[in-house]
């Protein structure tokens, strides 16, 4: 075989996975966006979403969004409730993105956006009129140009990144935990000194013109509760119903320690990222908790604007199946494995109860 045939047997199965990828990608956003517009479509005023409507100080730089939005494609409420899912498509989109770009895999990357469809919640909150939807695909463009190192892109890179930190506090104050995490995931990408100062300047200048302009105070901006917080994670009901994140990070922080063919896969920086991007979502975890004491319900809508953070860091799992499962040799590995998958499957969808929440919040439409 010549030189020639290898480049275009190599150029020809790229092109497959490209196909296959994109084929993967649309059917994953078509079924993902179609469970946001089942609940956008047939939930009435729900009480969480009338407090983002009724007060705009409550997340006013959303509300300016919100309003523009509307005054760009009518007043209705599924008007308004379709910015929510526009944000969602995007940041499925951004996140396939960055994992093709990490992994290096089509596939992988096309796939990622699959843990969106699991979980009824996130389809709910962000089929409603609430910033959590936003703060996804804003925080995840954000990582997008902020992980690209190209040189041509630095400054747009670097602008970008700064804006987007700049306002996702005043997106929702459950924006700022993204702030430190996309901090932190940012940290060992070898940015330079240049890139942090003009981030760090656009975002601090952002934040006094946004904080003078509302009359905002610190205390409004970071509402903490830093006693005993009253709504844990166990009582906004985070375990069961998102039992499949819990398992795939607990398995990609397993793989990644015992898979030395994962490692030599992924490479020592995708090995680094994925354990920064592990501690990033540990914090926005903590803060979460944090500004939500008061409320569980709080708790459990915002949590829905992080959840793609875990999902990204779940990719070690996604490549692990993908390249190092196939190549495992042990009769009783694959007598095993499917059992246990079936058997977490089963645990993963047990919680979904037609006749509990979200579904509960459904109504009839005339």
């Amino acid at each position: 075989m010549t030189h020639d045939q290898a480049d275009a047997d190599d150029r020809s199965g790229v092109d497959g996975n490209i196909t296959v990828a994109l084929i993967l990608f649309g059917a994953i956003t078509f079924t993902f966006v179609g469970h946001i517009l089942f609940f956008a479509t047939g939930v009435g005023g729900h009480a969480f979403e009338a407090l983002y409507l009724s007060d705009p100080n409550v997340a006013p730089t959303y509300a300016i969004i919100l309003n523009l939005w509307q005054a760009s494609f009518g007043p209705s409420e599924f008007t308004g409730r379709s910015l929510s899912i526009v944000s969602a498509a995007i940041a499925a989109l951004a996140l396939a993105r960055v994992c093709v770009a990490w992994s290096g895999d089509y596939i992988s990357g096309a796939v990622m956006p699959l843990g969106l469809i699991l979980f009824p919640q996130t389809a709910f909150t962000f089929g409603l009129s609430t910033p959590h939807a936003l703060l996804s695909a804003v925080f995840m463009l954000g990582v997008m140009y902020g992980t690209n190192r190209g040189q041509s892109q630095t400054n747009i890179s670097a602008v970008i990144v700064g804006v987007v930190f700049g306002l996702l506090p005043f997106l929702d104050t459950a924006g700022f935990g993204l702030v430190l995490a996309g901090a932190v995931l940012l940290s060992g990408e070898g940015l330079g000194k240049r890139f942090w100062i003009r981030s760090a300047s656009i975002a601090v200048a952002l934040l006094i013109i946004q904080s003078v302009y509302y009359s905002v105070s610190p205390q409004d901006l970071f509402p903490l509760d830093w006693s005993v917080a009253q709504s844990s994670i166990v009582q906004a009901g985070l375990l069961r119903p998102f039992s499949m994140l819990w398992v795939a990070l607990c398995f990609s922080a397993f793989a990644l320690w015992r898979s030395e063919t994962l490692r030599l896969k992924m490479g020592p920086s995708i090995v680094r990222r994925s354990i920064r991007i592990g501690v990033a979502f540990l914090i926005a975890l903590v803060w979460l908790v944090l500004q939500s004491a008061s409320s569980s319900l709080d708790l459990r809508v915002s949590f829905n604007a992080v959840l793609i953070l875990g999902l990204l860091a779940s990719l070690p799992m996604v490549l692990w199946i993908r390249f190092v499962m196939p190549s495992i040799q042990s009769v009783w590995v694959w007598i095993v494995l499917p059992v246990v998958m079936y058997s977490c499957f089963w645990v993963i969808m047990g919680p979904i109860d037609l006749s509990g929440f979200p579904y509960d919040q459904l109504v009839s439409r005339p």
